[in-house]
């Protein structure tokens, strides 16, 4: 072990770090080196949610619902800082961004393995098989495919009905209005869906900002990943992770979740 003392720059791996942030534009394009610092914030960001609704599922799992409420709070908190980026980067001047589009290539906001990670931890209920997106590495198309047989928050959220004497299965709508009606009788479960529901709100919001920036930026543009841009956007904006916690049990349908909105230019 070296007798030097510990630094705050070797703690942080400090010129690890700071040597990720590499502009490619040529001609130089002077916002590149904000919108890379976004992107990798994104990503910083979306690893510690990953492992944040990872404690939250198997918190719900074990019967600890403290935590996974605790837990829940610290999940706002970061959503409202990715919702603060795209601030952040619509300072960027739309001619510049426009610039830059041309040395992203076919690089997407799509394409990042973390935010489908994200999705399939929330509820991976109809989502199509995304372990099968192009450009996949063999770790990355591991890591999908176990997240797809791995329970979600929404299967773990199914697993406290049942434990609380509840039928779920097709008599889930009707439980759930139970829970709805009767919410000293069920104190864990009905915090647990209104933490849910918040989730999914905020995760909502990011959604329709990010299409706000988007119709800013390229307007009626196409978008890198391929789709038809702030269009595509427009229909995933009103999607919700968890539909029967919104609609009265009456309407309430599954969703089916599109490859929508990935990062915080998916479709750039």
């Amino acid at each position: 072990m070296s007798n030097n003392p510990l630094t705050y720059r070797d703690y942080l791996q400090l010129p690890v770090v700071l040597s990720c942030q590499q502009p490619l534009a040529a001609p130089q394009v002077d916002d590149e080196m904000l919108f890379i610092i976004v992107h990798q914030a994104y990503e910083l960001w979306f690893k510690q949610l990953i492992g944040d609704l990872e404690r939250i599922r198997n918190a719900m799992l074990t019967g600890h619902f403290w935590l996974a409420h605790h837990l829940f709070g610290r999940v706002y908190r970061i959503q409202e800082l990715l919702l603060g980026q795209i601030d952040v980067l619509e300072t960027m001047p739309r001619q510049q961004f426009l610039e830059l589009r041309d040395t992203l290539g076919s690089a997407s906001g799509r394409q990042s393995v973390q935010y489908w990670e994200l999705e399939l931890l929330s509820t991976h209920q109809d989502v199509p098989a995304v372990e099968r997106l192009p450009g996949l590495s063999s770790e990355e198309h591991e890591r999908l495919t176990r997240r797809m047989h791995e329970p979600s928050l929404w299967d773990a959220f199914i697993d406290v009905v049942e434990r609380m004497g509840l039928r779920t299965q097709q008599s889930l709508p009707d439980s759930l209005r139970e829970i709805s009606q009767s919410p000293d009788r069920y104190p864990d479960v009905s915090a647990l869906a209104g933490d849910l529901q918040e989730y999914d709100e905020r995760a909502a919001t990011w959604r329709f900002r990010h299409l706000q920036m988007t119709e800013r930026f390229i307007a009626t543009r196409s978008g890198t990943g391929g789709t038809d841009g702030s269009a595509y956007l427009s229909r995933c904006a009103a999607r919700r992770y968890y539909p029967l916690l919104w609609d009265s049990p009456e309407r309430a349908t599954s969703s089916t979740v599109d490859l929508c909105g990935a990062g915080s230019s998916g479709e750039r």
